[in-house]
């Protein structure tokens, strides 16, 4: 069934499609952050594949390069990469997402080998010169340097063709997560989880041919009924739904999220009028925003606390990976806001890997006493 063949995709690193690309001829892009511009990637005839740390156990060879206070998930991907884990790819495009990334990269970009790997500058704020900077030293520069080092011609005709199937895998994602947090859930938030990171790791037409697929057979299951209460969760990147699982095993269901490999990811569709270079530009630099832009917090605010209204959410739970300064700043401010309408919300320190399943556990069971559920 599709809806199994996503699930399993979305829980690996490397998988079928990424190597019947290979087999191919075709040549694999990673890159690091929602910022990163897929529609280029895709343009460029390259396969875009979001690095994450997937069986990583440990950050002993990444100790060694990096401060023991620093962010937990770029020593994760940093290890991996020492690792040999994304050797698979043709290339790597970063983001300054974060200092805590950025500082990785001045590592990254001396120990590992790849022919292409660059990082993109994404300006902190929103303003008008920022954006037109943006556009003309990072994304003009992106799609020359990305037809220099491939040998590629990225046309406006081929940059639509990508608007185009990107924007389909955004509207068919908008319809699974009505099935997630709809009155009647028929798909579980890990679940849910895992078919969306499956598209972040094989070929988008294909990705969209199995969640027209799974969309159908989901329509055809009986409603999840025995949960104890309706959660949103936020906060730091998850990019595995190791805790996602625990708080669906404690008896929650996770019917929405506002992480950077959810909605803020799945979310604002790309201009198909115009100029299509300039209109994937505009989408990625004023998409829905993470912590790290500076003077936008009432929207940010905003859209969490239509999530949570839009799905009727019982409880809130954000969790903000060790060392993680972004999400140290913001996760306390939504707590503030979301218990002012009434929305009962759950601060949680953690590891890149959930790890201590049974502290964990004990914390989201009594959360969901205090929720009277």
């Amino acid at each position: 069934m599709a809806v199994e063949e996503l699930i399993r995709t979305g829980g690996t690193l490397y998988n079928r499609y990424i190597d019947d690309w290979k087999k191919d001829g075709g040549k694999v892009i990673g890159y690091t952050c929602s910022y990163a511009p897929e529609e280029i990637f895709i343009a460029a005839g390259l396969l875009p594949v979001r690095l994450n740390a997937t069986g990583s156990t440990e950050t002993n060879k990444a100790d060694v390069y990096m401060p023991k206070f620093h962010c937990l998930f770029s020593k994760h991907l940093l290890d991996q990469g020492l690792s040999k884990a994304f050797d698979f790819m043709d290339g790597v495009v970063f983001v300054n997402t974060c200092d805590q990334l950025r500082r990785m990269y001045d590592v990254w970009i001396k120990l590992m080998k790849f022919s292409y790997q660059t990082i993109m500058v994404v300006p902190y704020s929103y303003d008008k010169e920022d954006f037109e900077w943006y556009l003309e030293n990072e994304v003009k520069k992106l799609r020359g340097d990305l037809e220099k080092a491939y040998d590629v011609k990225i046309t406006d005709k081929a940059l639509a063709d990508a608007i185009n199937v990107c924007n389909e895998t955004r509207d068919l994602q908008a319809k699974l997560y009505e099935f997630r947090g709809g009155t009647e859930p028929r798909i579980n938030g890990a679940d849910t989880h895992k078919i969306i990171l499956a598209g972040t790791s094989m070929p988008k037409k294909k990705y969209n041919e199995l969640l027209k697929e799974s969309l159908n057979e989901l329509e055809k299951r009986d409603p999840i009924t025995d949960y104890r209460a309706r959660i949103l969760i936020g906060g730091s990147v998850i990019d595995q739904p190791e805790l996602i699982r625990v708080i669906e095993d404690a008896g929650g269901l996770v019917v929405t999220d506002v992480l950077c490999t959810g909605t803020r990811w799945t979310m604002d569709k790309v201009e198909v009028n115009g100029d299509p270079l300039y209109a994937i530009a505009k989408r990625y630099y004023d998409h829905q925003p993470c912590p790290r832009m500076t003077f936008v917090y009432e929207r940010k605010r905003d859209f969490v606390l239509d999530m949570a209204k839009k799905y009727y959410v019982d409880g809130a739970i954000f969790s903000k990976i060790a060392f993680c300064d972004h999400h140290s700043g913001d996760n306390p401010l939504y707590k503030e806001d979301l218990e002012d309408i009434g929305v009962p919300t759950m601060l949680l320190d953690r590891d890149y890997r959930i790890t201590d399943i049974g502290r964990f556990t004990t914390r989201i069971e009594a959360f969901f006493e205090k929720l009277g559920k």
